[in-house]
């Protein structure tokens, strides 16, 4: 035995034999020391054999003045320490802790010094202990699940949430019962108090705790997927008046989560790789919020009674995030295989593809482009063109009846890219998408997004990301977007003043834009 171990072992005798004594300033210095010495493995290991877990446990419960230095101890004690893990269980360790965790809370309106202090070394613990296997999480769930849990995070302390959350995904990874647990009325109530530590909410952010967050909703997307649930209840929960929302804050919080965890994010495509994730659940879930979403935005008076951000990001309005996140999932899901190198299987791409037709994603994409009619660029071509102009009679005959129907405003900047991206993706390589476009009379609409658009960033970019997908050795597409080309050019009033003019490539079939100022 070294050093260290036989002092730590004196010392841990002596604090035992003196917990409740006068002197608080020596016991102090003795619990300091033992904090010191129980960083290093073999101390602990040391203290484990002379069975200090189980001699300490009482003490939390005795000797309130030195609460926080046997918390401190405690915690490092349960570090990787399996004896003293399972010691810790044996002799009702979270029960005890459980106590001090409800005593503390009750001196929260008191106002009481080193409240947050001890409640964080409370889950540090419970974090340590939770590493030790089975039995200690089943314990950790047990008793705090969800009532306590909930009680820590509306404290709304970083250095609690942190813990804490990690605590929540330690006892719930690849545990389906308790996944399920969050996922009921009682666990979105504790989903909804976390993420009020997100930015979203405007919480005060702690990367730690978001990434700990990020884990658990990223749990939840395994196996039998259960976000639907966890997205119903999150609307039950909440506290906010949404009958003219129709969706909560909360539940735009859980697919902006989403949208962080899969775009980019080399994590995710591991799991996907893995087929850990439900992905045909995903889909069908995205599908269906999609469709509620865009009805009731089309069904109300948001679309004309709002103007529209300068600045693309959450608007604010949750039926109109709800939209966006929804999209952008849909992007990066339907754009997997195409971007992705370590994405291969025909059988994965398939299943994605299959998803999305059998959702009617597709459709429903292609029936909010016609909803909001051509791009402003042609739109307005269209309306100060000569009917009987021969240049532009074909653009007239396939367009008219877009220009008679009651246009619906963008929800928000970048919509009618998003619609197109999704639809761009899904042609990749799939001759089942491309034929379905064809049939539903998207090719000359798609045609139509080849332009510059100030509301829709880079839609000129994805639209011909669309046209090329969706020609790609398919020779009927071909040949119906070969019928669509507009011979000549159309210029609106607005361009033609400013120096410029629409005229349609007829090598490539999509619109241009071209400066007419001299010397160019």
């Amino acid at each position: 035995m070294t050093e260290d171990e036989e002092e730590a072992v004196i010392l841990l005798s002596r604090v035992v034999a003196h917990s409740c004594e006068d002197d608080y300033e020596l016991q102090a210095e003795r619990l300091k020391r033992l904090v010191l010495l129980s960083r290093h493995p073999d101390v602990r290991r040391a203290l484990a054999i002379h069975d200090a877990v189980s001699a300490l446990l009482p003490c939390i419960i005795e000797d309130r003045s030195s609460l926080l230095l046997l918390l401190q101890l405690l915690r490092n004690l349960c570090a990787g320490e399996s004896l003293n893990q399972e010691a810790f269980i044996n002799n009702s360790g979270v029960h005890s802790v459980a106590l001090v965790v409800d005593r503390t809370l009750g001196l929260q309106r008191q106002g009481h010094a080193d409240i947050v202090s001890t409640l964080k070394l409370c889950i540090q613990l419970l974090g340590n202990v939770c590493e030790g296997g089975v039995s200690q999480r089943d314990a950790v769930w047990k008793t705090f699940f969800p009532d306590r849990f909930r009680a820590l995070a509306l404290l709304k302390a970083n250095v609690i949430m942190e813990p804490l959350c990690k605590v929540i995904f330690t006892c719930s990874h690849e545990d389906l019962n308790r996944l399920e647990d969050l996922c009921r009325s009682d666990g979105a109530l504790l989903i909804s108090v976390c993420f009020q530590a997100l930015p979203s909410h405007g919480g005060p952010f702690c990367k730690d705790v978001a990434d700990w967050i990020y884990l658990v909703i990223l749990d939840l997307c395994s196996r039998k997927s259960l976000v639907p649930q966890l997205f119903n209840n999150l609307r039950i929960s909440c506290t906010e008046d949404i009958e003219e929302a129709w969706f909560s804050s909360d539940q735009v919080t859980l697919l902006g989560c989403l949208v962080d965890l899969m775009d980019g994010k080399e994590i995710f495509l591991d799991i996907v790789q893995q087929n850990k994730i439900d992905l045909p659940s995903l889909v069908e879930f995205l599908a269906h919020i999609l469709k509620e979403a865009s009805h009731f935005y089309l069904e109300s008076d948001i679309h004309v009674s709002r103007k529209l951000p300068t600045t693309t990001g959450p608007s604010g309005i949750p039926v109109i995030d709800v939209m966006g996140y929804t999209l952008e999932l849909l992007k990066v899901i339907s754009g997997f295989d195409c971007w992705d190198s370590k994405l291969d299987s025909m059988s994965f791409r398939k299943s994605i593809i299959d998803g999305l037709l059998q959702n009617h994603v597709i459709e429903l994409c292609l029936e909010l482009l016609k909803r909001l009619g051509p791009p402003e660029l042609i739109y307005r071509a269209m309306q100060h063109s000569n009917p009987g102009e021969g240049s532009v009679q074909t653009a007239i005959d396939h367009a008219e009846h877009f220009l008679r129907m009651t246009r619906v405003t963008l929800p928000y900047r970048g919509f009618r890219r998003d619609l197109v991206s999704i639809i761009g993706n899904a042609a990749y390589g799939s001759q089942t998408v491309q034929d379905a476009v064809r049939s539903q009379g998207g090719l000359f609409l798609l045609l139509q997004q080849c332009v510059v658009d100030e509301e829709n960033p880079f839609l000129k970019e994805w639209g011909l990301w669309a046209v090329r997908n969706l020609v790609h050795d398919n020779t009927e597409n071909a040949k119906e977007i070969g019928t669509l080309q507009l011979r000549g050019s159309f210029t609106p009033v607005e361009l033609a003043e400013k120096g410029y003019k629409v005229e349609m490539d007829v090598a490539l079939g999509r619109p241009k834009l071209i400066n007419l100022s001299p010397g160019c």
